[in-house]
């Protein structure tokens, strides 16, 4: 049984990656629709020209609404994306809770003392990638391994902003 909570007033995993696969598609469409909005643009320039001449605007009424329609695609991919940063941010403070609670603060590492920490976490992830692809097992022990790396490497982050990385005994 895993220690790990399930964040409240979250998404599944599974509709999350249905929303990020969504959002790489609004990814893809808004790379057309910017790539329509430049033409539309040097269009707009053509058109500034012809007014300035006293010709009307021939944009056609689609051109005039794509910058709308490019900030909503935008705003909502935004939206996907934080919310699943979020749900990566809060797993990752709860994995720190948790070292925190087993091993307590450790405030007396040195630097190759935490480099040693994460490559050991780093070595679990790749016995997870190893049992993945070779033995088919499926990605959640190596998303919670992804994640224990990620603590690890904030708890060394946090460290380093507290000056409490001990330098060795020489």
């Amino acid at each position: 049984m895993s220690d790990r909570k399930k964040p409240r007033n979250t998404r599944s995993r599974a509709e999350l990656l249905a929303r990020l696969k969504a959002a790489e598609e609004l990814i893809t469409d808004l790379d057309e629709a910017v790539d329509e909005t430049n033409k539309c643009l040097d269009f707009a320039e053509l058109s500034t020209l012809r007014r300035l001449r006293g010709e009307e605007d021939r944009r056609p009424r689609q051109a005039r609404r794509l910058p709308r329609e490019v900030h909503r695609m935008s705003d909502a991919l935004v939206s996907d994306y934080r919310k699943i940063l979020d749900l990566i941010t809060n797993e990752v403070e709860h994995e720190r809770r948790r070292q925190n609670g087993k091993f307590g603060k450790q405030a007396d590492h040195t630097a190759c003392i935490w480099a040693a920490i994460l490559a050991e976490e780093c070595g679990e992830v790749a016995q997870a990638a190893i049992a993945h692809d070779f033995d088919g097992f499926d990605t959640s022990a190596l998303r919670m391994e992804a994640v224990q790396v990620a603590a690890v490497a904030f708890a060394i982050i946090e460290h380093c902003d507290d000056n409490e990385i001990k330098a060795p005994i020489a």
